[in-house]
């Protein structure tokens, strides 16, 4: 997948908005600076935003190191998590502990 640099994660998901079925990912312009790697570091993700070192993630945000994530917000290490908010080193298949409404799946 593609990544373009937006001013801010609202301009993404605004763009995101105007044109579903988008598969870029976005990142700052800081975020760009700090990670030139940025493009690569996407490659297989779709629809992240300033996330790093991830692998076929979709809908996430500031993760880093993650596989197989959907719709996960600060999380690092985790792999096939959903909805998830700032969970560390979750193993495989290991679904939803610390989302936003605290709920366990």
């Amino acid at each position: 997948m593609t990544t373009q640099i937006f001013t801010d994660l609202d301009a993404f998901q605004h763009y995101q908005w105007r044109n579903p079925g988008s598969q870029i990912n976005g990142v700052s312009e800081e975020f760009a600076q700090k990670h030139p790697q940025y493009i690569e570091n996407n490659s297989t993700n779709t629809g992240c935003w300033n996330c790093i070192s991830c692998h076929k993630c979709e809908d996430c945000i500031n993760c880093t190191n993650c596989t197989d994530c959907v719709g996960c917000e600060n999380c690092a290490y985790c792999s096939d998590c959903e909805d998830c908010t700032n969970c560390i080193n979750h193993a495989y298949g290991f679904r939803m502990i610390n989302n936003s409404k605290g709920e366990q799946k």
